[in-house]
């Protein structure tokens, strides 16, 4: 038996870990293409970070998917190997491959546990404020002494020399409005320069408005913020929402909550449903995985549907749970007896 059980547990950790991997390369490879283009002009380090940020923030789909094909590619390597012959002519039961896998699938259920209510959440606020931080990062460290530098929008700045985020001898130019601002001193705060005796020179239909100043605070648009959602909420911000008087608010307090909880369900089910459709049933494997694939989609469909439901106030929370559960225990069972 515990030769056995040493066999599954190796096989199955291989296909999760290399599906992972391959679904981790996938989704970095399609998200450098949709970055803002001041990430191709960070630090490495920085932009690998960041890299790394995105992946997790879609691990949990990639969770999901791994560990059920991962399941499905244990049952069939059982069953073209022929391993699952010697299994019966050793006289193991079915029921004892069922409890090797929801063994399996407790430990799983727990990781997603911490992926759907801490390590996610967690990990899209950090990218949010990451990408807020090296956006800015970025514009302030381009602007060089003695040189032009175009901020987004309309600004146009010139500093004689410079120390970290101090400047002297500064000019700019604004397209927008056809101000000129020269100062001898200047710093920047935030997403403000604060300027130190100057002059703003305002155009008017006589010529110019000249209007001297020791201190002048100018917004420069660079106040880039990478916000998020609901969905990144800590689970005690959302508890508290569930009693907002805003109804709106409510139900997708609700509605993430009850997510959270709705994405940890499947993994007590998902590894006998795999597993004994992988197994069992006597089809070519393309077909299977295609079946696979194919029962994944539509739970996911029927998943999100549910959960707009919840969010417009028409589906009653832990009725969107008991069908999950339900879907989920429906499909076990008949994989199983088929198996």
């Amino acid at each position: 038996m515990k030769l056995l059980d040493k066999y599954v547990y190796k096989k199955f950790i291989a296909y999760e870990v290399s599906l992972l991997v391959l679904f981790s390369v996938l989704v970095i490879s399609s998200q450098v293409m949709h970055l803002p283009s001041v990430f191709y002009h960070i630090g490495i380090f920085q932009f690998i970070a960041s890299l790394l940020l995105i992946n997790i923030s879609f691990f949990k789909l990639q969770y999901f998917i791994a560990t059920t094909l991962a399941f499905f590619f244990t049952g069939i390597s059982l069953r073209e190997t022929r391993e699952i012959i010697a299994i019966k002519s050793l006289g193991i039961s079915k029921n004892y491959l069922l409890s090797l896998i929801f063994k399996i699938s407790i430990v799983l259920a727990l990781i997603s546990i911490l992926f759907s209510f801490f390590i996610i959440p967690k990990t899209n606020r950090e990218r949010a404020k990451f990408i807020t931080e090296s956006v800015r990062n970025y514009y302030m460290e381009s602007i060089q002494p003695k040189n032009f530098f175009k901020f987004p929008g309309d600004t146009v700045i010139y500093i004689e020399d410079k120390n970290k985020n101090q400047f002297e001898d500064v000019f700019l130019f604004s397209k927008k409005d056809g101000r000129l601002i020269t100062a001898k001193k200047a710093f920047i705060k935030n997403s403000l320069l604060i300027l130190d005796n100057g002059l703003i020179q305002i155009p008017s239909e006589k010529g110019f408005s000249v209007l001297k100043f020791e201190r002048y605070e100018l917004k420069l648009d660079i106040n880039y913020k990478k916000d998020y959602t609901y969905d990144d909420f800590k689970l005690k911000k959302l508890i508290e929402l569930t009693s907002s008087s805003d109804k709106n608010e409510k139900n997708k307090a609700y509605s993430v909550i009850f997510e959270r909880i709705g994405y940890v369900i499947p993994f007590l089910f998902i590894g006998a449903i795999a597993f004994f459709i992988g197994v069992g049933i006597e089809k070519e494997k393309e077909i299977l995985l295609g079946g696979i694939i194919l029962f994944i989609i539509l739970y996911t469909f029927v998943n999100f549907y549910l959960l707009k439901l919840i969010e417009k106030g028409i589906l009653n929370p832990f009725v969107y749970l008991a069908i999950i559960s339900l879907i989920m225990c429906i499909s076990a069972v008949y994989s199983y007896k088929k198996g």
